[in-house]
């Protein structure tokens, strides 16, 4: 699916370059971002049995914290690929990049209760990502119960 996406792009980018006078390209690139978490350390977060001691320890301090520490969010920007703009006599790019986190929901007793990834992407590289705001709004639903 995703290669559907990426080809669509291309053949886009293609058609509007040629039409006028320019080519935008979409380049892959291997992932990379700044406080990635990777699925052994999620995995290592167990409902029920991991505090949020254990949590502070095994992720550092988490971007946000909600509902008086009712739940953590921990966040990183992954990029995906590179846009690349070639104009005659100008080229330039930008990156497109997903916002990803992992939210973690305590009980009454501080035990993990349920962990969820949540991500939002760029839009072709100006990193349009919600606010914190509305992040934290959408997470809290989530620790709530009520999406």
């Amino acid at each position: 699916m995703r290669a559907r996406h990426v080809l669509r792009a291309l053949v886009a980018g293609l058609l509007a370059g040629a039409l006028g006078g320019c080519l935008l390209l979409p380049v892959p690139v291997p992932k990379h971002g700044f406080g990635l978490i990777s699925r052994e350390t999620i995995a290592r977060i167990a409902p029920g049995a991991s505090s949020r001691i254990d949590v502070l320890f095994l992720l550092g301090e988490p971007r946000l914290r909600l509902g008086e520490d009712r739940a953590f969010l921990f966040e990183w920007e992954e990029a995906r690929a590179d846009w690349v703009l070639i104009a005659p006599g100008a080229a330039g790019g930008a990156p497109i990049s997903t916002l990803r986190a992992l939210a973690v929901a305590f009980g009454p007793d501080g035990r993990v209760e349920r962990v969820r990834e949540f991500r939002w992407s760029s839009a072709m590289g100006f990193r349009a990502f919600p606010k914190d705001e509305e992040r934290a709004r959408e997470v809290l639903k989530w620790v709530e119960g009520t999406t």
